[in-house]
């Protein structure tokens, strides 16, 4: 199992449009229709400081690779203008991490 792991800094700290953008337009939802994927999460900070968290859960590197080269989801990098600091049109592959060991929903095996 692998996650990727997203930190995207709302413009001028405001989570509102950050989130409207992921509720509206099903993105998560989106995410996790995905063959290989296991869930998806949008997470902001208690605090209301710093970075949004967006991270999702893949049974393997493929399917992951198979959605960040999904027509649609470069397709509506655009909407984030405006709504994050970084630059949204950016396609390249968030930082993935290896599921090693783990306790707790969801249940998943460490990848070989």
């Amino acid at each position: 199992m692998f996650r990727s792991v997203y930190y995207l800094q709302p413009a001028g700290g405001d989570y509102g449009p950050l989130i409207d953008y992921y509720t509206s337009r099903g993105v998560l939802e989106r995410v996790a229709a995905e063959p290989g994927c296991v869930g998806a999460e949008l997470q902001i900070p208690v605090s209301g400081e710093g970075p949004a968290l967006v991270t999702a859960l893949w049974d393997s590197l493929g399917a992951y690779r198979r959605w960040i080269d999904d027509p649609w989801r470069i397709e509506n990098a655009q909407y984030l203008k405006g709504i994050v600091e970084e630059d949204p049109t950016e396609t390249a592959p968030a930082p993935t991490y290896q599921l090693i060991h783990g306790a707790g929903a969801p249940q998943a095996t460490p990848a070989q």
